[in-house]
Parts: C-alpha cells; structure tokens; sequence
C-alpha cells in the first residue's frame, strides 16, 4: 500500500492545476471580459470531458495564429500543457513550459510563469527528478518576492501564492518529510478561496494529520471534504486516504460504506493512478469484510489498470531519459561549438594581426624599397652628370691633346727643316771654292727656304685636325680595310710632305715609309698616282 500511497500525493496537485484553472488563477473575470468566452469554455469542457486529443487540436490550432494576444496565447499554452499532462507526454510538457517561462510578458502577466513553473515542479516529482522539482520552486519565489509583481491581480497573486505553497508542500511529502509539508500550509487560512481550492487545501491538510498520526485532527478535516460541494479528482484522493485510515482503524463497514458513495466520482476521472489507487483500497476494504470474491474482481482490474499505468511511466521515463541524453549531447555540443568559436575567434584575430604585422612589414620594405630607388635614381642621375662633365672635360682634354700632338708634328717639322736649312748653311759658309758674296746668295736662298716651310707648316697646323679627321672618315667608308699607319701615311700624302718628312715625323726610316706608301697603292687598287688619288679625295671631302 505504500507504493499507490506515495504515489496519490504526487499526483494531487497536478489535478488541482488542471481541474481548478479558471478559478485558481482568478479566470471568472478572465472569462468575463476576454473577447475568446466560447473558445475557452470549449477548452475547459473538452478537459474535463477527458478529451485531451481534441484539446491538443484546438489549442495548437490557436498557438499557429501569429496576431494571437500574448494573453490568449498564454492561456492557449496553460490548456495546451493540460491536454499534454492527461496524455502522459510529459517530455513535450517540459519543453512547452520552459519555452513559455521565456516569453517576455508585461508584470501584468508574469503570474503564468508562476503557473508554469508548477507545472514543472509537479512533472518532475511525477518522474522522481527531485532536483529539478525544488530548483524550478525555488526560482518562482524571488519572483512573487519582487516588485514586479505588485502589479498582478490582487486575487490572482492570492491564488498563485496558494500554489506555490502547495506545490513546496508536496516536494516534501515525496521526501517522506511529512511534518515540514504539514508546516508549510498548517496555519495558513486564506480568506478568498473558491470551493474548489478550498477543497485542495482540506483534502491536504486531512492527508498530512493523518500521515503525522494526528487522528483527531485528519478525521475532522476529511468530514469538511465530504462535506465539500465540488467533486473532482482531488477529492477522490482524499477520500481514498480516508477510507483507507478507517479500513486500518477497524471500521472497515464505514470504509466500505464511504467508497460506495463516491464509484460515480471514480468512473468520472480519467487518469489512471488514481483509478489504480481507488481500486487497490476497495479491493483491501472488501477482503477485511470478508468479501473475497468482490476483492478479488477488484484486484484483476488492478492487475490490468497496474500494467497500464507501468506502461505509461516507462515510456515517459525513457523518454525523460533520451531527452536528458539528447540535452547532455546538445549541452556538449554546445561547449565544443563555444570552443570552436572561441578557437575560430583567436584565429581570426591572430590572422588580423598577422596580416597587419605583414601589410606594416610590407610597406616598410616598399617605403624603403622605394626610398632606396630614389636615392639610386639621384645617384644615377648624379653620376650621368658626372659621368657627362667627365666626358666633356675627357673630349676636351683628348682635343688639347691632339691639338698639342699636332703643335709638336708641326713644331717637329719645322726644327727639322730649320736643322736641315742650318746645315745647309753650315755647309755654304764651310765651301772654300766660293766667294763671300756667292756665299752670303746661297745663306740667304736657304733662310727663304726654311721661312717658306715654316710657313707651310703653319698651314698644316691650320689645317691638320679639320682636314686630316674627315680625310680619315672618307677613306675608312671608302676602305674600311686600311690599318691605322696607312692612314697617318695618307694623311702625309695629302698635306704634301715628303718621304723623308714622313719618316722624320714617324720615327720610321725613308725605306719602311716607301714601304707603306707601296702598301697602300695596292690596297686602294688605283690606277692614277697615290698623292693625286689622296688629294682628290681630300679635296672633295666625305
């Protein structure tokens, strides 16, 4: 017995959130002013009717329209989780009420997150998640404590409290702490509580007096149950608990007599725990009366509710499971994409910085580049200056030089024809067979001699770079084959020097210069003398 006991208080205050909606949230005036009457009377009918598929249908149907007020929407939602709780889906129930806790909503109606965040609580004690049951209550305190919700409906905010309450009270009752779940609503009377809460709140103060074995004080509360008007799941498992204090008090024909009154209460309800527990203590109460065969019909449908209901939490624990797999893989995928992206973002970083330390470097090594291009362009252009004033001053000097060579042939040329006229001289004034007139004749004919050969000479210093350079051009187009003393010979010839000259000025002897002269005739391959063929071509010039 044990087993259905803790199990019927865990479920009571699920039935309590589903059944007492519109009252326990203060939807009378709800009801009243919301331009959406019929829809939610529909949805109110359809639950207590049991019809959950087809409240699934109508409430996602609604939830699709995409101008839905955030106030219907949330009631669609509130419907919407009922539909889910009846049907044992709890995996999607979790999911719909965590999403909807994130919905931004005015502090007008942040009271629904309250509300969700029970429902929660009352999942997660239904599958043995204790944790997460007192975590999620935890976390709906600070929010009835803030200023915020100072602007909830006086009587909504009675209600919702009144909840939560309840929803701590049975937390403790799962943990077997049976005198702090009695702690918790003991002393508390509210004042504006509808017949329907006021049930919840007598069907768990009867329990928690009888599960603390205070007789007196559990059977006083569970008569004001039955006394209750409301019939609902709530007090069914109220009175479950009442016959089965009575059946262990040896007042089994009461027990039994108290149950009969409430079969038609039992056939309304839907869920399948409680139709397990109901049949597990009429079964208990007829075999203390001795009523075996009517016992024994009982514990055969037991037998098929107890698989059933086995069915159903296996499948919603495994779903529960695959889901909290799902959200570690989810959990851990999500560090590793963090970690990635964290990753990704120090790349990218370092590759920004890196690519600036490149471009700095580059352009460093460009600004350089280019500074050192123009320092070598202004060198360069600095030593084609030089190089052009050194060639000017080269062409300059090489024309002095060759100015000079020239002064010195025709100076060489002129000491020649003056030592030879001063020989001759020498000779005349040595003849004995002459007379000093004849003598002084012959002195002065060679003096005419060497004056007129200075003169000569001048003329070939005059002439001797203009003439002699284009003679050399001439002869080279004409006979590219001549040697370079070939064309000094020539250029002799054309000033009209002799043999003996030639050789004087080259250092070479008479015969070797008649050599050259021999030499040239042939290359030229002319028919009419050189010296005429020299001065022609001298004469016409290139």
């Amino acid at each position: 017995m044990k087993r259905w006991r803790s199990n019927l208080l865990v479920y009571f205050l699920t039935l309590f959130l589903a059944m007492t909606s519109g009252e326990s949230l203060g939807f009378e005036n709800y009801i009243v002013e919301s331009s959406v009457l019929d829809q939610e009377s529909r949805m109110k009918l359809m639950f207590e009717k049991g019809n959950a598929e087809q409240l699934m249908v109508l409430t996602d149907s609604l939830l699709s329209i995409q101008e839905l007020p955030l106030n219907e929407r949330l009631l669609a939602i509130h419907f919407k989780g009922m539909a889910l709780q009846s049907s044992g889906r709890y995996n999607e129930l979790i999911r719909l009420y965590k999403a909807s806790i994130n919905i931004n909503k005015p502090d007008s109606l942040i009271y629904w997150d309250i509300q969700y965040m029970i429902g929660l609580h009352d999942i997660y004690i239904r599958l043995g998640a204790s944790a997460e049951a007192i975590s999620t209550i935890n976390r709906a305190e600070p929010i009835i404590s803030s200023s915020r919700w100072k602007n909830v409906d006086s009587k909504r905010s009675e209600n919702i409290r009144f909840s939560l309450l309840m929803s701590k009270s049975v937390f403790y009752q799962t943990n077997g702490e049976w005198e702090k779940a009695l702690g918790v609503i003991e002393n508390y009377h509210p004042v504006h509580l509808s017949e329907t809460l006021r049930l919840m709140l007598e069907s768990q103060k009867a329990i928690l007096f009888y599960k603390t074995g205070r007789m007196e004080d559990a059977e006083r509360w569970f008569e004001k149950v039955c006394r209750n008007p409301v019939n609902n799941p709530n007090k069914l498992a109220a009175i479950i608990y009442y016959g089965e204090m009575l059946n262990l008090q040896g007042r089994s024909p009461e027990a039994a007599l108290l149950l009969d009154n409430y079969v038609e209460l039992a056939k309304s309800v839907n869920d399948t725990e409680i139709i397990r527990d109901y049949l597990m203590i009429r079964a208990h109460v007829l075999r203390e009366l001795g009523r075996e065969r009517e016992a024994n019909e009982y514990y055969n449908q037991l037998l098929v509710v107890d698989d059933t209901l086995h069915k159903i939490h296996r499948e919603a624990m495994e779903s529960l499971l695959a889901d909290k797999i799902s959200s570690e893989k989810v959990e851990e995928l999500n560090e590793n994409l963090g970690y990635m992206r964290r990753s990704v973002t120090v790349g990218i970083v370092g590759a920004v910085v890196l690519l600036l330390l490149m471009g700095l470097i580059i352009w460093i090594s460009v600004r350089h580049k280019r500074t050192s291009s123009d320092k070598i362009r202004h060198l360069m252009s600095t030593i084609d200056r030089s190089d052009s004033e050194y060639r000017s001053k080269i062409e300059s000097i090489e024309k002095e030089i060759e100015d000079y060579n020239t002064k010195l042939q025709t100076s060489v040329i002129q000491l020649s024809k003056l030592d030879s006229g001063l020989k001759t001289i020498q000779e005349e004034l040595n003849t004995p067979n002459k007379s000093s007139d004849e003598r002084i004749a012959a002195i002065r004919l060679n003096i005419l001699e060497v004056a007129k050969e200075s003169d000569n000479a001048e003329r070939y210093n005059l002439l001797a770079t203009k003439e002699s350079k284009r003679l050399v051009a001439r002869l080279i187009a004409l006979h590219p084959n001549l040697t370079k003393s070939e064309l000094e010979i020539c250029c002799y010839i054309s000033k009209g020097l002799s043999t003996k000259d030639m050789a004087l000025l080259t250092g070479r002897s008479p015969r070797t210069v008649e050599a050259l002269k021999y030499s040239l005739r042939k290359k030229l391959s002319i028919s009419i003398p050189t010296d005429a063929y020299i001065r022609s071509i001298a004469i016409e010039g290139p």
